[in-house]
């Protein structure tokens, strides 16, 4: 039998080649193949030696030659496939990575444009509250978006913090009327049907207050500020003011319920040098001086016993450093006057005092230079610290008529409008006009004892017969009805019926500053002095001391109350 012919078999050349070819695209397919499912099938293909896990049938010897051109064929028609599947992979792979990252992109864009806004709506509703327009306001305008959420609204109104939401921003809307009221010797349940609020709005309030403020034992000097509704008389709204700084608010919600709080405010405390000179009375001058008119009862209380009344004067200076408290940037209320120096007339001696507490467990109380305290007592002025133009005088000569008339009272010289306080506990005798003494009010006191107050022009609000009133609870204000020539407070005192003079109650009592403490007060003292000496007061020296002289401002001879 004779040998085969070479050309019929592949050279070692061709075998050598073929198996790099086979090689190398085993190194390009295999990585790309390996997860797929028919990844042993392509590796047995491409590779004779990898056997498969079944064995394959038997078959008939076939020709050498054919069988690796064959394989040849059928690796170069796999590696195309191969290469095609990879390139179409890494394709859709960039495509997905260029669209994440576009994603992130937008995300990142939209983040910033968010907190851009923000700040310029922020920016806007500043300028608003300021009165002025916002350059950030315009431009977002100008700017705009597709997006009607982020579409500036006509006339819109600036954005505010809810936690500073009061009804007095509601004063300008057409559609709700705002009423004012004081509680008075009412209950609170009263005072607010009285005020036109339903029985079933009132009760919603009294749910929300329900662990936020107790409603059963509410001060009679407590503020109502009521929002309604002008549609349908419905609340949006109530608040109780006790101070500039307790303020309990009631607020209606979407679903028709009402949210109680207690409003929390922005506070600054600073001291304050103040200087007064005063004129026709010590009201009219603290309001010429910028200051609110709350100062006189704090002067009132921390000058009582140290000056004598009638001290203050037309021409008397006044020195004080008082403490204030601000809230949300504006005046609230004065916290303590620490002390005050009154210049009077002529050459007297300025008179000090000072506010002094040792120990936090020890109460304050108001000191002279010396550490000589009055003893409060059970009597009070009824308007702080004013100009008695007339005294007390059965025998008084009238300058016009020259006959007898009595004088049967003290005339207070004031402004009108100026508040007129009990000078004691007492309960209401009568209230209202009163012929010669015009409006008037009379309290009963302990042992007999009456207590008048003519020529009102109004009265405190719900102010009514039997009332239960205390010491330095208003009353009514200074006027000029009934027989008055000039608005003053004419204010008159009977025991048992019988006129008296209202100046002859025993007012006074002194304590001193106990020893252990006269270190502390002197220290006090040099703190406080540099502090008066540096403010400054109109004109160089008080006034000359004129001659004092009573003032008739009655027409008619004064029979009394």
């Amino acid at each position: 039998m004779s040998e085969p012919q070479d050309d019929a078999k592949p050279s070692l050349d061709a075998e050598a080649e073929i198996a790099e070819q086979v090689t190398e695209v085993r190194r390009i397919v295999d990585p790309a193949v390996e997860r797929m499912p028919e990844a042993t099938e392509i590796r047995r293909i491409v590779d004779p030696s990898v056997e498969d896990e079944t064995p394959a049938p038997l078959a008939p010897p076939r020709d050498a030659s054919r069988d690796v051109w064959r394989e040849r064929v059928f690796t170069g028609a796999f590696a195309v496939l191969a290469l095609a599947a990879i390139a179409v992979t890494v394709f859709f792979s960039l495509r997905a990575s260029d669209a994440l990252f576009d994603a992130v992109e937008v995300e990142l864009a939209a983040e910033e444009a968010a907190k851009a806004r923000a700040e310029a709506e922020a920016l806007a509703a500043a300028a608003a509250d300021a009165g002025v327009e916002s350059d950030a306001a315009s431009e977002l305008g100008d700017a705009g978006t597709n997006d009607p959420a982020f579409q500036p609204a006509e006339n819109q109104e600036p954005t505010y913090d809810e936690r500073l939401w009061r009804i007095t921003r509601l004063a300008k809307d057409e559609n709700v009327v705002v009423v004012d009221d004081t509680l008075g010797a009412r209950r609170f349940y009263d005072a607010l049907l009285a005020s036109k609020v339903s029985r079933a709005d009132v009760n919603k309030v009294i749910a929300a207050f329900k662990g936020v403020r107790k409603l059963d034992r509410l001060p009679a000097s407590l503020k109502l500020r009521i929002a309604l509704d002008k549609g349908d008389d419905h609340l949006v709204a109530i608040e109780l003011l006790e101070s500039a700084t307790e303020v309990w608010q009631a607020r209606e919600l979407d679903d028709g319920t009402f949210r109680g709080q207690k409003l929390e405010f922005e506070r600054e405390v600073r001291m304050l040098g103040v200087g007064i000179t005063l004129e026709n009375d010590l009201r009219a001058s603290v309001l010429a001086a910028g200051l609110d008119d709350d100062l006189i009862k704090l002067i009132d209380e921390m000058l009582s016993g140290h000056v004598k009344a009638g001290t203050l004067k037309p021409g008397v200076q006044l020195r004080l450093v008082v403490e204030e408290e601000r809230v949300e940037g504006k005046f609230g209320r004065y916290l303590a006057i620490h002390s005050i120096e009154v210049r009077p007339l002529g050459k007297a001696k300025p008179v000090r005092v000072y506010r002094f507490q040792p120990t936090k467990k020890v109460p304050s109380g108001y000191y002279s230079q010396d550490g000589k305290q009055p003893h409060d007592g059970t009597w009070h002025a009824p308007i702080p610290l004013a100009r008695i133009s007339s005294r007390y005088n059965p025998r008084r000569l009238h300058p016009v008529l020259k006959v007898v008339m009595p004088h049967n009272g003290v005339d207070y010289a004031a402004s009108t409008g100026t508040p007129i306080y009990a000078v004691a506990a007492g309960t209401v005798r009568s209230v209202g006009d009163s012929g010669p003494c015009g409006n008037m009010v009379q309290i009963q006191h302990d042992r007999g004892l009456v207590s008048a107050y003519c020529h009102m022009s109004r009265f405190a609000p719900r102010l009514q017969v039997g009332q239960k009133v205390n010491g330095r609870q208003l009353l009514g204000y200074v006027g000029r009805t009934g027989r008055a020539t000039g608005p003053h407070l004419h204010f008159a005192m009977k025991r048992n019926d019988v006129f008296f003079d209202p100046l002859s109650l025993n007012f006074d009592g002194v304590r001193a500053i106990p020893k252990k403490y006269a270190g502390l007060f002197t220290q006090r003292r040099a703190e406080l002095d540099p502090i008066l000496d540096g403010i400054r007061l109109a004109g160089d020296t008080p006034a000359d001391e004129v001659e004092e002289k009573d003032e008739i401002l009655d027409e008619v001879p004064d029979a009394g109350p």
